[in-house]
């Protein structure tokens, strides 16, 4: 008699059910739990998705847009992936620019500051997407994952249509007044909440789209890369020897001078995040490394400096995101301060990037 196997049998994941799942859940504002859709393909996923957005269709909603997830190359690390999804935007979504969006209805919605593109052509492959571009415009995106806390897979997410909840576009520049999409590589960006800036940042971040037009200053193997915070002192950001590239200690500051995970009350107490700046000083290194043709799994070495070891643990998680067993090696040391007193955490790093890719793929 042979031993049953104590391995049960994968279920097939039913694209309706689950559609109808997500619809619920987006309509009844109840979230669903994470992890345990039995998803584990994209390709079950986008199928998933099409069936949810065809009930949404059947309800009169009109397709309006695309969509793009994972643009950071930070966040495409963390999830483990190294190509962009997508979902799609419908006229239900949209928000009138300056007007309000009812957020009652929705589960834990955030905002994040996007470009938008308006295509004037057919993109085909192997075809210059910019030659399609006709305008471009500033725009903001609601997302609200369907799952609870956002915590969820890859094909979860793409399922639940990328957690695309609504959007606002601003007024559209035709691309030709722009000078070409090149102008478009290192733009401040800032977020404004009741007329307070709440969070600052660079349109140099991200993984795809304007930072494929990106345009750092090299010099001998030294980089400065426009819209990354300018160093506070006569260094660059990187320097290339070789085939290696070390990048200066990076902290949480934002080109605006300000830093994120540092906030002051209306009498001066200050609330500094561990958390919010390890997430940060990470962003930025993988920003910086994007200049020079990588990303942070290029990393082999990272040295990271902490004003108080109190803060090791919350640093340490959201390191886990980022990075496991198979990243760059790391060493953590406590130091008496760093440059600004609202500073918890900086790093420095060291990662591989071959100067001729083609050749090292060939030895």
């Amino acid at each position: 008699m042979t031993p049953a196997d104590p391995t049960p049998p994968a279920v097939p994941v039913d694209p309706a059910a689950l559609a109808e799942a997500l619809d619920t859940a987006a309509r009844a504002a109840r979230p669903l739990p994470g992890g345990g859709s039995g998803l584990t393909t994209t390709a079950e996923a986008y199928t998933v998705q099409e069936a949810l957005l065809a009930r949404r269709f059947a309800r009169g909603e009109r397709p309006t847009g695309v969509k793009l997830g994972f643009t950071s190359a930070a966040k495409m690390r963390q999830m483990g992936v190294s190509d962009l999804i997508h979902g799609r935007l419908t006229d239900r979504m949209e928000i009138p620019d300056g007007g309000r969006c009812d957020v009652s209805g929705l589960i834990h919605p955030r905002i994040e500051p996007e470009i938008a593109f308006l295509l004037g052509a057919v993109l085909t492959p192997g075809g210059d997407p910019a030659a399609a571009v006709a305008a471009v415009a500033p725009a903001l995106e609601v997302i609200d994952s369907r799952y609870d806390g956002f915590r969820f897979s890859l094909p979860e997410v793409i399922a639940d249509n990328t957690s695309a909840a609504g959007y606002a576009l601003g007024p559209w520049t035709p691309a030709g007044a722009l000078g070409g999409l090149r102008s478009l590589a290192d733009l401040g960006v800032v977020l404004e909440v009741d007329g307070r800036p709440a969070e600052t940042g660079s349109t140099a971040a991200g993984h795809r789209g304007p930072a494929r037009f990106r345009r750092p200053h090299h010099r001998g193997g030294v980089v400065i890369v426009p819209g990354a915070a300018p160093p506070r002192g006569r260094f660059p950001h990187l320097r290339r020897a070789g085939d290696l590239v070390f990048v200066s200690g990076t902290s949480s500051r934002r080109p605006d001078g300000g830093f994120t995970g540092a906030s002051a009350d209306p009498m001066g107490v200050t609330d500094l995040d561990i958390r919010a700046q390890t997430r940060a000083v990470l962003d930025n290194i993988a920003t910086v490394l994007a200049a020079a043709g990588g990303g942070l799994d290029a990393l082999v070495s990272v040295t990271a400096y902490l004003v108080s070891m109190n803060d090791f643990g919350g640093y340490n998680e959201v390191y886990a995101e980022y990075f496991d067993e198979t990243g760059p090696t790391r060493t953590t040391v406590a130091v008496h301060q760093l440059p600004h007193p609202h500073l918890l955490i900086e790093i420095s790093a060291v990662a591989h990037l071959p100067q001729h890719p083609s050749e090292e793929q060939h030895r």
